[in-house]
């Protein structure tokens, strides 16, 4: 299953060859609760805080995938329709929030510890590709277009896939060979 919620199935002949293609499914909806990995449509760079650090006002850009921490993502249920969205390895609890509290065009994204603010609710608007926008009043968070890892990410009223994210589940692996260093109970 890819990430905007499709299964792709392939059929091969005896010499390896495609001879057929099918691609089913539906859009998946996000549930709140879950951690989830936010790719960016335009991109394909992922919602990340920069430096993995957890104090307010932490930049958060868009950086290529590593498993990292700091690319994981909670959704809580704020209430009236909208999710606040939480760094899962944020001791503090902290949130992706608008620097100086203000929706306005270009305002920057950073993470800050919860409150009651909403410049912290967004609503998720999903779209028909089965992809996001992730809104604050008028405007949408949205990547600066560039593909370099650490480029910014900022409120936009512009609806292109810039301001479009896939909610990517975080799944652990289970497996029952022990890994190089791993710490086992036994």
């Amino acid at each position: 299953r890819s990430s905007d919620g499709l299964n792709y199935s392939f059929s091969y002949n005896e010499k390896g060859n495609p001879t057929s293609s099918l691609v089913s499914g539906e859009k998946q909806s996000v549930v709140m609760g879950k951690t989830y990995f936010i790719r960016n449509k335009a991109t394909g760079k992922y919602i990340d805080v920069t430096g993995v650090q957890d104090k307010d006002n932490a930049n958060v850009a868009q950086w290529e995938f590593t498993d990292g921490r700091n690319q994981k993502w909670i959704l809580e249920d704020a209430g009236d329709g909208t999710v606040k969205i939480i760094a899962s390895y944020s001791s503090a609890g902290r949130v992706i929030d608008i620097e100086g509290g203000v929706s306005n065009e270009k305002a920057n994204i950073v993470i800050n510890s919860p409150g009651e603010t909403s410049s912290q609710k967004y609503q998720l608007k999903q779209m028909q590709d089965g992809s996001y926008q992730i809104v604050s009043g008028s405007y949408a968070i949205s990547s600066d277009g560039g593909y370099d890892n650490g480029s910014n990410i900022y409120l936009s009223k512009t609806d292109s896939n810039n301001s479009r994210w896939y909610f990517e589940e975080v799944t652990e692996t289970i497996t029952d060979i022990p890994q190089d260093k791993g710490l086992y109970q036994i």
